[in-house]
């Protein structure tokens, strides 16, 4: 058996390269894309973790509830990005609403995630273009991407809003991806109003207070900024 991978697209290369052929089993704690959900595993591939179908339905209402009217989406051109665009992209259609994916209120930057480049200047670049025009400015910029998210958020922010009011500023929407420990420590103090998310959350039961305050008591680390330990040890448990 194998425990991982993390990324979605490690995961399932790996499954394709590797496990299944050898009849192995592998049970990831974090790979959220949908296409997980419909490989050609021979029953081997698992996750103890929530498809992405269901969290880009829950992005999709998060914005309707909030009313943002004019969207920006910068997603990582991933298994995991492109997963939770389309289905972000398919809520909003199959649901009616239509209307959110008009070009004048919605616009989508798709980035390559480059090794030991998290920021690339492609993205800054084609940032620049969108955020540098006066006449769109959106209520909401969502990242759909993994460490590099926390990156991209501290670099577009200061350069293409810092002169704007509180009230103007865009609300940076994160998805699970993004759900780093670096988000709770000072350097984001003054962004985090402006900052929400989306993240697969298991309900609380006596069994996970329990896992939470022995986990916490044996590696002095808090659960909340140790993303998918919980999902990891269950992947074991159960292997």
């Amino acid at each position: 058996v194998v425990l991982g991978a993390l990324l979605s697209d490690t995961t399932l290369a790996v499954a394709n390269d590797y496990t299944v052929d050898a009849g192995a089993l592998l049970i990831s704690p974090a790979s959220t894309s949908p296409a997980i959900t419909t490989l050609d595993d021979n029953d081997l591939v698992w996750r103890t973790i929530a498809s992405d179908a269901l969290q880009g339905a829950a992005l999709a209402y998060l914005v309707e509830k909030r009313d943002y009217q004019e969207i920006a989406v910068l997603y990582s051109n991933t298994a995991y990005g492109n997963g939770l665009f389309d289905i972000l992209t398919r809520t909003w259609n199959d649901a009616g609403m239509t209307d959110r994916l008009d070009d004048s209120r919605f616009q989508t930057i798709v980035y390559e995630v480059e090794q030991g480049s998290l920021v690339t200047e492609s993205l800054i670049d084609r940032a620049t273009q969108l955020f540098s025009t006066e006449s769109y400015r959106p209520d909401a910029i969502i990242i759909m991407g993994s460490i590099e998210s926390q990156q991209i958020l501290s670099a577009l922010d200061d350069n293409y809003f810092g002169d704007l009011t509180e009230e103007e500023k865009p609300v940076w929407i994160l998805t699970d991806g993004g759900r780093d420990p670096g988000l709770f420590g000072t350097t984001f103090d003054a962004l985090r109003p402006r900052i929400v998310g989306t993240s697969p959350q298991e309900v609380t039961t006596p069994a996970t207070a329990q896992f939470e305050a022995r986990f916490e008591a044996e590696s002095e680390i808090q659960l909340e900024v140790a993303p998918f330990a919980d999902n990891a040890y269950d992947a074991a448990f159960l292997a």
